[in-house]
């Protein structure tokens, strides 16, 4: 700001990690009582101290316990499984890959591999072969830097 009042400062605010005064205060306030809510929660979960446990009841705090014990785990993509074996070994230039793209594409069209498995495969290969290009051309370039330095070197020297 113009008056250099106010806005972002170095050092300023609450640090991460402590909590809020609202927080620290309810933290607080459950100590002093003696209650733990992941206690109260694990004592309902476990039916302690009712007679009849409601299972609704216990269903829900054993809901909102559950992060605090098992991490939510990230979706995991379903492998691709080509049921027929198409005999191809992992390309390594960019010649291999189209070929494989075109075997991939004649047995789709004869029938023999699914579709959607053959537009996955050929999807990796096209990847494959631009990330191959995309090499190459970085070492055109270095080839080509490394020659004009060498020009360079030659005009002034």
């Amino acid at each position: 700001m113009a008056d250099g009042m106010g806005g972002r400062r170095e050092g300023a605010g609450r640090k991460p990690g402590i909590p809020n005064k609202r927080s620290r205060e309810l933290a607080d306030r459950l100590a002093a009582a003696g209650k733990d809510p992941l206690e109260l929660l694990a004592s309902i979960v476990a039916g302690e101290g009712t007679p009849s446990p409601d299972l609704g009841l216990r269903a829900q705090a054993a809901t909102a316990l559950a992060p605090y014990l098992h991490p939510k785990l990230s979706p995991r993509p379903v492998p691709l499984y080509v049921e027929t074996p198409l005999g191809l070994a992992p390309p390594t230039t960019a010649a291999e890959a189209a070929q494989q793209i075109a075997i991939i594409a004649t047995k789709a069209a004869n029938g023999e591999l699914d579709l959607d498995q053959s537009k996955t495969l050929i999807a990796n290969l096209q990847a494959f072969t631009t990330a191959i290009a995309s090499g190459e051309l970085e070492d055109e370039v270095a080839a080509l830097r490394d020659e004009i330095a060498r020009d360079v070197d030659r005009a002034g020297g």
